[in-house]
């Protein structure tokens, strides 16, 4: 990760490269390729206290995201999708696949893309230390940044939760699991933000 953070800096795009903003509006209104009617209708179809309790996680991160600011310490090019499925090992080295949703970011998001599944593991400060310690090997990551981790973790939450909310319009198997999942993204957020 820390690799293809130092990559992106010093990589000069072609006049034409367009990229996805995973900013406020990038997370929480039009993610991806779901058009922001999407994101709206899916924030509707939340029960008044699971959306109350996302738009708090998305006004925390908007928070944080003021507070890193644009500048290039912290916001640049990411994977924005790098979690373990999306990683394949080579020659003893791992490497980054599916580049779809690669963009524009808070460079803290990574890392948070990456946890987000193995929060509520028994490693998980493990697991958090050494993604740490091995991407400072490569390149900086500010302890202000990492203050944030947190809350780019519950960003990623409801940001996948309003997406798994979208393709219950289309998809029988988020139909039959989103009463579940959104269960657990309920008793995640009020345990992990205020951690």
């Amino acid at each position: 990760m820390g690799a293809l953070h130092e990559h992106a800096d010093g990589w000069k795009p072609p006049r034409r490269f367009v990229r996805q903003r995973w900013d406020w509006d990038g997370l929480f209104v039009a993610s991806g390729v779901d058009s922001a009617e999407n994101f709206d209708w899916a924030w509707g179809e939340l029960a008044p206290g699971t959306r109350r309790l996302y738009r708090r996680a998305a006004k925390r991160t908007a928070e944080a995201m003021r507070e890193l600011g644009e500048g290039p310490d912290a916001f640049g090019l990411i994977h924005a999708d790098l979690h373990l499925e999306n990683v394949l090992f080579a020659g003893g080295e791992a490497r980054g696949i599916d580049f779809d949703d690669c963009g524009y970011a808070h460079r803290i998001l990574d890392p948070a893309v990456l946890l987000h599944d193995h929060r509520r593991r028994e490693e998980w400060p493990i697991l958090r230390d050494a993604l740490v310690r091995g991407y400072r090997g490569v390149r900086p990551l500010s302890d202000e940044e990492l203050r944030h981790l947190g809350t780019f973790i519950c960003a990623r939450t409801v940001q996948v939760m309003l997406w798994a909310v979208t393709q219950t319009r289309h998809n029988p198997r988020f139909r039959e699991n989103i009463d579940r999942w959104t269960e657990w993204s309920i008793a995640f957020l009020k345990e992990f933000q205020d951690a």
